[in-house]
């Protein structure tokens, strides 16, 4: 059974962006269920691309934002995009940051790696790891990272809610 993005895809390719408004395209595209099948749709053609930004956005209501550069630069990218702010209502700030210790508490057997390929994966995984809590570490202590977490919040003008959440799930 094809999904209704392949259904759309298909359709898309004899001009029916060009048929119907972008208000009915959106509404159409709020019927997706995941945010894969908004991403496919993104990816047919222009007029479904800016059709497709309120599916689109509804993933970031629902995603967690740690306090790390990495994720920091990305909740200012968004934040930076126009299309993106009006329909983002909620931001989840996660409370799990890296450490230098580089364990791999959050990563239930990681070290019960076994075989000379998963051993390669976890030192190479750990090594950066390590270099991104120390990235994060140095940026913390010269105040960088609060001043992305506060550029990236001042721009979001139908932020409804922030909600702190403790580890990695809502």
């Amino acid at each position: 059974m094809e999904s209704m993005a392949e259904n759309l895809s298909l359709v898309s390719r004899v001009a029916f962006d060009q048929l119907l408004p972008t208000e009915l395209l959106t509404a159409i595209f709020d019927c997706l269920e995941t945010s894969a099948e908004v991403n496919d749709i993104r990816l047919t053609c222009q007029d479904f691309y800016q059709a497709a930004w309120s599916p689109f956005t509804r993933s970031c209501n629902g995603r967690i934002f740690h306090l790390t550069a990495c994720s920091l630069r990305a909740l200012q990218r968004l934040s930076r995009t126009e299309q993106v702010i009006p329909y983002v209502s909620t931001l989840n700030i996660g409370t799990v940051c890296c450490s230098s210790k580089g364990d791999f508490s959050l990563y239930p057997g990681a070290k019960r790696a076994c075989s000379r390929e998963d051993r390669i994966r976890r030192r190479a995984a750990c090594w950066q790891y390590r270099e991104m809590s120390r990235e994060d570490a140095a940026l913390e202590r010269s105040g960088e990272l609060r001043e992305m977490l506060t550029a990236a919040l001042t721009k979001w003008s139908s932020l409804e809610r922030i909600n702190v959440v403790e580890g990695g799930r809502l």
